[in-house]
């Protein structure tokens, strides 16, 4: 509380900044270093595929393969996801797979070898899981997907109903009266009619 204090105070914050600082210079320069040599990215969860080594996990490579040419011959990804899910597929963290879980997975550049740094790329030292091609033709398909989604006006109990004979969530359904007139109802979306 006194001003030699306080002095004190700010010269230690002003010190304990500078070692922040430089360990963020560090630890950005390590980074890029990694990423020009064509080392995977080790943070974060593992990218199904892969084992954290950078090695070819070839159970997941062969999913990825068969999802991609699912995706690549016209089928969603909502139905494929129910299929890998219903297959007992669990995600890299265990979870279950969505739309967007797996939208996120295919997207990524590790699929195909390539490492991003920052708004740089460079070629990677491990085994791609698709070729460039097909890894193209699928971003090609998915962004197409993205900017088909439409934006879908919020329900008051959107979240709130389940399913009363399967548990799962319903969701609004644009449905028309015979007139013409709109008429959203809430469906069960693993059994559509119920």
């Amino acid at each position: 509380s006194t001003p030699i204090g306080q002095g004190v105070l700010g010269i230690i914050a002003s010190l304990a900044r500078q070692d922040s600082l430089n360990t963020a210079t560090r630890v950005a320069s390590a980074n890029e270093r990694a990423a020009k040599a064509g080392k995977m990215h080790q943070g974060g969860c593992r990218q199904f595929g892969y084992q954290r080594d950078g090695a070819v996990e070839e159970n997941e490579a062969a999913v990825v393969r068969d999802v991609a040419a699912r995706l690549l011959a016209g089928e969603s990804l909502r139905s494929v996801a129910n299929d890998l899910n219903k297959r007992g597929i669990p995600t890299t963290t265990g979870g279950q797979w969505r739309s967007e879980a797996l939208s996120q997975m295919l997207k990524s550049p590790r699929l195909v070898g390539l490492r991003v740094y920052k708004d740089k790329t460079f070629p990677g030292s491990w085994e791609p899981v698709l070729d460039l091609g097909t890894w193209t033709d699928l971003q090609t398909r998915l962004s197409r997907h993205a900017a088909a989604k439409r934006t879908v006006e919020a329900h008051l109990l959107t979240g709130l109903l389940f399913c009363g004979k399967c548990g799962g969530r319903l969701k609004t359904m644009g449905m028309r009266l015979k007139d013409g007139r709109p008429y959203p109802r809430y469906q069960c979306v693993r059994q559509p009619g119920d």
